[in-house]
């Protein structure tokens, strides 16, 4: 297949391109020519060739952006790995109990965080953290803040992430404390 594909994008557009784990784009950028420069904007090129999404060869794709847009060239995407850690028996013996929910190794960004006690969505006390990005895979954490009341008075804590049009969940289940 010999393809050329020509996008333009205005200020703020975001280009996410997903390749396989078969064949990776090779990408250039070309910066403005001073006719492309005009008062506080400019178009810069980019070129992706030797891509592949569907085994197509020699396919390249050009793309014009305008100022702030983004491109995100990823691979296929990761779910994340989910980890729910309760209280430490230090903190339940106290005022307050906090539960802790880590994401880690995914991609692309955008995963989402939400609790539930007793299948009830808490949104007070919850504190998510930005994502961070290493090599390419994303991680964050929530953490949900109880009082000692509310911690006794539940049983059931649930971590919910959505990414990528799925959702998984960690839970923990204070009767099933040893």
């Amino acid at each position: 297949m010999n393809e050329a594909l020509w996008y333009t994008f205005g200020g703020g557009t975001e280009l996410v391109i997903r390749t396989g784990p078969a064949v990776k784009p090779s990408v250039s950028l070309l910066p403005p020519s001073s006719l492309q420069i005009s008062g506080d904007s400019a178009a810069l090129l980019c070129l992706l060739s030797s891509y592949s999404p569907q085994g197509a060869q020699n396919e390249a794709l050009w793309n014009t952006f305008g100022g702030g847009t983004k491109l995100t060239i990823a691979g296929p995407a990761v779910k994340p790995s989910v980890s729910l850690l309760p209280p430490s028996s230090l903190q339940i013996s106290g005022d307050s109990a906090a539960l802790l929910c880590l994401l880690s190794s995914y991609s692309p960004q955008g995963a989402q965080v939400s609790w539930t006690l007793d299948g009830s969505e808490v949104t007070e006390g919850v504190q998510t953290s930005a994502e961070s990005e290493r090599d390419g895979r994303y991680s964050r954490s929530s953490v949900l803040s109880l009082s000692k009341a509310r911690w006794e008075g539940a049983d059931r804590f649930v971590c919910r992430v959505k990414h990528n049009g799925a959702d998984q969940e960690a839970s923990f289940l204070k009767s099933s404390e040893c």
